[in-house]
């Protein structure tokens, strides 16, 4: 087991982050964003405490976003040590395909159809006057570690990117429009993590505004960078505060509340009422 201790820490592997990296327990501002939005025992589920086996989350779509973040952030020569381009009519069943993956083992594959949607997004975020300069003179994927004081929770973060003054997120979106992406803001807590980084980067004398550079997933691959306000920051701090208490008395119970476990009885809601009521009496 790696201890990080209270500070900035370069080149920590993913699964060392994502682990029990700190002297105690520690936490993440969107595990306490999902204790927010759902409960505690879903929350807990994606958390390294979990008493539940915890589920691969090495998806296609984490798999894609890992890539492009490589060669977004760190470049075409990071890329290249980490990544090899399937090539075309590449099939891993055939003999030809397995002495491949076999040749290149040491790397992850890419199909050649990614690997061009990769270099599109990269050309864009180049492109555009403002994000093009988001991710130079900087580190990637820098780890701070606090230690709460009102909880005792260490607190840990990790921004795709940080500036001498910036931090900064790369995020994927369907629609990078200011309205669509301030709901995919809000319902996905990027509010939270924000805040959460903010304050950790100011305990650590470290004070730095947080943006977001947005890339939709389709072509022409817009690129838009978004800044959430105070008020909306504001509203992330004050949910992960109240998380964070929750998280902590959770674990001093050594419970984990769902849903709860009394009856409820649930009300019709108005829009159904509505759409009900629309058909008419029956004759």
């Amino acid at each position: 087991m790696i201890t990080l201790g209270e500070g900035l820490h370069y080149d920590v592997p993913m699964d060392v982050y994502h682990g029990n990296c700190a002297a105690g327990p520690s936490v993440s501002g969107s595990v306490l964003f999902d204790l927010h939005s759902t409960c505690p025992a879903k929350a807990i589920a994606r958390h390294y405490l979990s008493p539940w086996p915890r589920e691969d989350s090495d998806t296609k779509a984490t798999a894609f976003g890992s890539a492009a973040h490589a060669m977004i952030l760190e470049g075409p020569e990071v890329f290249a040590e980490r990544y090899i381009v399937k090539p075309d009519g590449f099939d891993g069943r055939t003999k030809e395909g397995k002495a491949w993956m076999a040749d290149n083992a040491n790397r992850q594959a890419v199909s050649a159809k990614d690997f061009a949607m990769i270099q599109a997004m990269q050309s864009s975020v180049d492109a555009h006057p403002i994000a093009r300069n988001a991710f130079r003179e900087g580190q990637s994927e820098v780890t701070a570690i606090v230690q709460d004081k009102e909880t005792g929770i260490w607190l840990k973060t990790r921004p795709d990117f940080r500036r001498t003054k910036l931090l900064v997120n790369l995020k994927t979106a369907a629609d990078a429009s200011e309205d669509a992406w301030t709901r995919q803001a809000a319902n996905l807590g990027y509010h939270v993590s924000a805040a959460l980084a903010i304050d950790v980067f100011r305990k650590l004398d470290q004070p730095a505004p947080y943006a977001f550079v947005v890339i939709e997933k389709e072509v022409p691959f817009l690129v838009a960078v978004r800044v959430l306000d105070d008020a909306f920051i504001e509203a992330g701090r004050m949910i992960y505060r109240r998380a964070l208490q929750r998280f902590a008395d959770c674990l001093a119970r050594k419970e984990w509340d769902g849903y709860g476990n009394d009856v409820s009885t649930i009300t019709i809601p108005a829009w159904l009422d509505r759409k009900l009521m629309g058909f008419g009496a029956p004759l």
